[in-house]
């Protein structure tokens, strides 16, 4: 018969515990293990350098050179005068231009018996045509200008304006004077 010699009771709880630590340390490999298995992969990486954004220039130009259009004086019923302006546009990007009327002067009331016309080419009213009264009550501002004329990078648009004292005008107008200013605003597309 064999016999079994006890182990002291705090020998059997240590056993136990270096037991329940390689477990612990066990699993806690395992777990590193797996985790560095499947965390490990393969990469690659492209870029695009150099990008970069920058503004356009917007400038509207005209030919008059600082002198006025029109300065007419001794006007009679019927006769007509004329006169042409180039607006260019020296922007880097294409502009909407559009013509409109700023201070209008006319204590007089001339304005109504002002007869104009403004187009794009010599002869053609395709722009306006109608009194210099109507013209400058209706277009005021770039959102009620004239036709949008689209203007090219370095374009150029070349407007002809005669204006002509209507032959009915009264001789209650002799010595009177209406004046306008013309505006050309472009816009980017």
């Amino acid at each position: 018969m064999t016999t079994a010699t006890a182990l002291p009771a705090g020998h059997a709880r240590r056993n136990l515990a270096i037991v329940a630590v390689a477990a612990v340390t066990a699993l806690g490999l395992v777990f590193f293990m797996i985790s560095s298995v499947t965390g490990a992969a393969w990469t690659d990486t492209t870029d695009n350098t150099g990008n970069s954004w920058a503004t356009g220039t917007v400038s509207l130009t005209d030919d008059d050179l600082g002198v006025t259009m029109f300065t007419v004086d001794d006007m009679v019923p019927g006769e007509v005068v004329e006169n042409s302006i180039t607006v260019t546009n020296a922007s880097s990007v294409p502009l909407d231009v559009r013509l409109y009327s700023d201070t209008l002067v006319d204590t007089d009331l001339l304005a109504q018996h002002l007869n104009l016309k403004i187009g794009t080419t010599a002869g053609a009213g395709d722009i306006y045509d109608g009194t210099l009264l109507a013209f400058a009550t209706t277009f005021v501002d770039f959102a009620n200008g004239t036709a949008v004329i689209d203007l090219a990078a370095a374009g150029t648009q070349t407007y002809h304006f005669w204006v002509e004292l209507d032959s009915a005008t009264l001789d209650t107008f002799q010595n009177t004077s209406a004046g306008l200013d013309f505006v050309w605003e472009g816009q980017t597309q």
